[in-house]
Formats: C-alpha cells, structure tokens, sequence
C-alpha cells in the first residue's frame, strides 16, 4: 500500500508540472489551511482559469520531555491487584507534514468559485514514550494497598511513524474583500489506517497578490 500511494503522490506532482501555460498569468496566495488530505500548516496556492495548484506544509511540538512517575491507590486502578505491572505514559510528540493538491476550477459565482480539489499529505511524526515498572504494596492494617514505582526501571523509547492521506472532494472558495478568501473542502480520504472517512470539513485562509 505504500508503494501505491508514493506512485500516486509522483503521477499528480507529474500531473501538476503539466499543467498549461496559465499559471504564467495566474493568481498566486499565501495562507493558513488546516486538513486530513490537504495537512496543516502554512499554504500557498496558484490559480488558473481552471486550474489550480496548493502546497501546504506545518510542523509542530508539543508535550513534555520528562516522565513524571509517582504511586497510586490499587483501588483506582485497572490492575486488579497484579504484584508487578508496566506503566507507560506519554511525553513529547513532534510532527511534520506536506501536502499537494491539484485544483480543478467547476464554476465561478459572483464573490468565489465552486472546485473539485485532489491530492494527498505526508506526515512523519513521533512521540516519546515513557514506561515505569511497579510493585504492589499490601498494608492490611491500615487497609491501604497501592502500587509504588520500582527504583532503576523506568526506561524511554521513541514511536515513529509514516503517515499519509489521499483524499478528493469538492471546495468553495468565498472572497472577504479584495485580497483575502476563505476556502473549505469536504473530501472523501483514505489514509495509513486504511479508513475511510467523509464529511470532516478542511478550511484555509487566504491573501491574494495583486
């Protein structure tokens, strides 16, 4: 399956360096867009009569470096009173992704345009993780039972992963003055997971040169 979406990914960058001879003349703009097949982040779009093209590209971290391991209550847990147990928790995760679209203008309206747009988006991304080894502790004279951490056992490794998503749909582009449009998609995508997913919207904000 990875195979077939990099063909996919190389046939639409072909597809998008063939387009005609407009884009000398096009509009181009700068902007914000937020989306499963555009991805998220910082965008720019050049668009034709009829044809368009978007690149979107965003990173981002977030979260904590440091593991933050202390003891809980045996009643407030989930371990139905296990003498050792592994716990994992989650520290930073930090993303990158980058998305091309190609556009294909349907109609124009008084202050935008109707558009089917199709592409896809490549997203690495990783997150710490963090585990702790804990002991149960039994006290039945106080009846006060509870897991401690067990000392030199915690340890950290790091999760990768490869994400993308291709999606097709169409989108409407709406003008808020001379310079500046707002654009939302509703696409049909298939991504990593091998879901299939309708009907989450995509928006992007954006500023036309002149």
């Amino acid at each position: 399956m990875k195979n077939k979406f990099y063909l996919a990914l190389v046939v639409l960058m072909l597809a998008c360096t063939a387009l005609p001879a407009e884009y000398n003349n096009s509009n181009a703009a700068i902007g914000v867009h937020f989306g499963t097949s555009t991805g998220s982040g910082y965008a720019m779009r050049w668009m034709g009569p009829q044809h368009g093209l978007q690149v979107t590209f965003g990173a981002y971290t977030l979260g904590k470096n440091k593991s933050n391991f202390v003891e809980f209550d045996d009643w407030d847990s989930d371990y139905d009173g296990d003498t050792l147990i592994t716990v994992t928790s989650n520290g930073r995760k930090a993303a990158a992704n980058l998305g091309l679209n190609y556009i294909y203008n349907l109609d124009d309206f008084r202050n935008g345009r109707v558009y089917i747009m199709g592409g896809a988006t490549y997203q690495y991304f990783q997150q710490k993780k963090f585990t702790q080894d804990y002991r149960l502790v039994v006290d039945p004279e106080h009846y006060y039972n509870h897991y401690e951490p067990v000392p030199d056992t915690e340890d950290n490794w790091l999760k990768k992963e490869h994400r993308w998503t291709v999606g097709v749909g169409p989108g409407f582009e709406w003008a808020l003055g001379k310079q500046f449009r707002l654009a939302v998609e509703l696409p049909i995508t298939y991504n990593w997971k091998h879901d299939i997913v309708m009907w989450i919207p995509q928006a992007g904000i954006y500023y036309y040169f002149k």
